[in-house]
């Protein structure tokens, strides 16, 4: 039984991870505990200068619809503290039109009054129809397009624990130069 709910796990994971990536550049840090506060800020809640130094960027990657602004909120502070992170910068979220696909939206009679149309016909010389909305609809097939998202964040760490880690790393000296006094 304990096999089959690590297998059920694993699969899970798998599935959902083609929805959502994530990539990040930079130094981490050790890990904070899940119940740790990590700061979030946006261009209307800018980062404090001077208290926090930059460490690494990450890119969150989903299929538009996947998630919503708390979910991202989530997923980069989750990621924020596996770094050791102490606060976190959205910097700015683009969409990009990746493909399209087809689907059938023929109009169902029962849910809206559909009158055909005067031309009937549109300027690529298909034919349509319009609702009870006046909306034009095509009478056979239409394009959708599938949109993924990319947020791209900035992660920080408190400038006093910065320079206690500088301070508290050895010097290399290159190319067996002693260093200067």
């Amino acid at each position: 039984m304990k096999s089959f709910t690590l297998m059920f796990l694993a699969a899970s994971a798998f599935l959902f991870s083609g929805c959502v990536s994530f990539d990040y550049t930079g130094r981490s840090f050790a890990p904070h505990d899940d119940d740790a506060v990590i700061a979030w800020h946006t261009g209307k809640n800018p980062v404090p200068a001077g208290k926090y130094r930059v460490i690494g960027k990450g890119e969150l990657k989903y299929k538009a619809g996947s998630l919503d602004g708390y979910d991202v909120e989530e997923r980069l502070i989750e990621e924020a503290r596996k770094r050791g992170a102490d606060a976190v910068l959205l910097e700015k979220n683009v969409s990009t039109r990746v493909s399209s696909y087809e689907t059938d939206n023929a109009p169902d009679p029962a849910e809206s009054e559909v009158r055909v149309s005067r031309s009937g016909v549109d300027a690529k010389g298909e034919k349509f129809e319009i609702n009870s909305f006046d909306d034009p609809v095509k009478l056979r097939g239409t394009t959708n397009l599938r949109t993924e998202c990319t947020v791209y964040a900035v992660f920080y760490k408190k400038s006093a624990d910065v320079q206690k880690f500088i301070e508290s790393c050895e010097v290399r000296v290159a190319d067996g130069m002693e260093p200067e006094k």
